[in-house]
């Protein structure tokens, strides 16, 4: 018999937390303190049990619109996966039967009116099991840097990943990591305005989400690295965020007019060396982007469940967010159309 217990965010156990065998750097103490910085949320955890026993933890945020959610994640927070994490491994299966448990507590309780997860270990192959919930499907990349450097080289594109690799460094660019918050923080956004730029719309984050993101992770569970030319230009900057074997690429950036001596390329190499020096197994690439196929990782779908108490509640946020991609798509359109004439 599961039951569920809803703790006070100073009544977490981080530690006990971070021994979750599925456990991530987006459910750590550390992520919860840059959520907080960048919105203003406490952590929502819920202790689970089986037949009185604890098996792990519900780790996601609460907050109220017109209605109450709970999230884990929520859109716009910069967090790709939460969900679950559990003491020992479990099937897809079983942990789907505890999100339905745990829904239907939440619901009993009247803690909210409208749940959604999305969790990276919950991997279903039946959309028949999930007929129940709201689905949106999410589809990215991981790679195993697990094994020995040259095998996981040999998986990248010789086109347009070694190639560019060995033209950076004969082109004389360099990278290093990150030595001053503030001024790293500076360029990256400089940089990912430039990206933004190209399509004609504005970031979706800027330099104090960055150095809210750094500070809070700093000094184990973020690595950031810039690209620098032979004149120490900082031509690119990638960041990345770790915990228990598995990192995320987070974010990344590059200035146009230096695009030719192939940052981006370099800039990922060397992350996956540094990952590797600091025992990370798996690379999750943040998501989709055919650009990250060459680098030879595999493809992945996961599902983001959602479950509103009333049909109404998830037709209002499916109108908000399309509105949102809507505009920034019209946007885009523009911007494009105005640089072809």
């Amino acid at each position: 018999r599961l039951t569920f217990q809803c703790l006070e965010s100073e009544c977490v156990d981080w530690i006990s937390v971070a021994s979750c065998y599925d456990h991530k750097v987006t459910k750590s103490r550390e992520w919860f303190d840059f959520i907080y910085r960048t919105k203003g949320k406490i952590p929502f955890v819920v202790a689970m049990y089986e037949d009185g026993v604890q098996i792990g933890y519900f780790l996601g945020i609460k907050f109220s619109v017109l209605f109450t959610i709970v999230a884990s994640p929520f859109e716009g927070y910069r967090t790709a996966y939460q969900g679950l994490s559990f003491f020992r491994q479990v099937s897809a299966d079983y942990r789907l039967g505890v999100i339905r448990e745990l829904v239907s507590f939440l619901f009993k309780r009247r803690i909210c009116s409208f749940f959604q997860i999305y969790d990276f270990d919950m991997d279903i192959l039946d959309e028949k099991m999930l007929n129940d919930f709201e689905l949106k499907k999410g589809r990215g990349y991981t790679l195993d840097i697990s094994r020995d450097y040259q095998e996981v080289l040999k998986g990248f594109d010789y086109k347009s990943a070694r190639y560019c690799i060995n033209k950076a460094r004969k082109m004389g660019v360099t990278v290093s990591e990150m030595t001053d918050v503030e001024t790293f923080a500076c360029r990256y956004d400089q940089m990912f305005k430039d990206v933004f730029a190209k399509q004609g719309i504005t970031p979706t984050y800027g330099k104090p989400e960055v150095i809210a993101l750094i500070e809070s992770l700093m000094p184990d569970k973020v690595l950031c690295l810039e690209a620098r030319d032979t004149q120490g230009t900082v031509i690119g900057a990638n960041i990345y965020v770790l915990d228990n074997h598995f990192a995320t690429f987070w974010g990344g950036a590059s200035l146009r007019e230096y695009q030719k001596l192939c940052p981006n390329e370099l800039l990922m190499e060397e992350g996956i060396l540094r990952l590797q020096t600091k025992g990370i197994e798996t690379l999750e690439f943040g998501g989709g982007g055919k650009y990250k196929e060459k680098y030879g990782p595999v493809k992945y779908e996961r599902y983001k469940l959602m479950k509103g108490k009333w049909s109404f509640i998830f037709r209002s946020k499916k109108m908000a967010r399309d509105l949102f991609y809507g505009i920034r798509n019209l946007k885009t359109f523009l911007h494009k159309k105005m640089k072809s004439k």
